[in-house]
């Protein structure tokens, strides 16, 4: 089957009338070549869909993790704070006894200011890692989106096809009858 192609463009950008038989591949072949291309990129989709479950999987394990740090800096931080109050209680008449109270709850107070700086770190941490997920699960639902229209595309393209099967199929029919009387 061949095509006539009409217009040529020059190099300084003036078009010239030129009749060329340009042949073309018949209209199935172009279909069932876009028909393959669709389906390797509804498999590319798919694969990319995979990995982003993957992703969010893997970071969803991480924040789990993290809120579990946080729990136990938390469970420490309430263990160090009844501590430094339960210190505080006995009255003690001795120097040395004052002194060692003391010297403790500054070490306690230390470790609180550690906890907290810790636990701002892994507040960061954890957002970051949100942020991240929600990039991931964007990523996703783009992959699904995309594949769900090459899907269709598809499903249009398979549709066309037996179409225009069933109506060849008609008219060597018609022509069959038609050659017959």
């Amino acid at each position: 089957m061949a095509r006539w192609n009409v217009v040529r463009r020059c190099s300084n950008g003036c078009a010239s009338i030129v009749r060329k038989a340009v042949h073309c591949a018949p209209r199935w072949r172009r279909c069932m070549a876009l028909l393959h291309k669709a389906i390797s990129l509804i498999r590319r989709c798919e694969l990319s869909q995979r990995r982003s479950e993957a992703s969010i999987a893997h970071l969803q394990a991480k924040i789990d993790e993290i809120d579990n740090d946080i729990a136990a800096l938390d469970r420490q931080d309430a263990l160090l704070r009844k501590m430094m109050m339960q210190q505080q209680q006995p009255c003690l008449t001795n120097r040395a006894g004052l002194l060692m109270v003391q010297q403790r709850n500054a070490v306690r107070r230390q470790k609180l200011q550690m906890i907290g700086l810790q636990r701002v770190e892994m507040r960061e941490q954890h957002s970051k890692l949100k942020k991240e997920q929600e990039e991931a699960r964007r990523m996703r639902l783009f992959w699904q989106r995309k594949a769900e229209k090459f899907q269709r595309c598809v499903r249009s393209e398979r549709q066309q096809m037996r179409l225009s099967q069933v109506l060849r199929e008609e008219t060597e029919i018609q022509e069959k009858y038609s050659w017959r009387k």
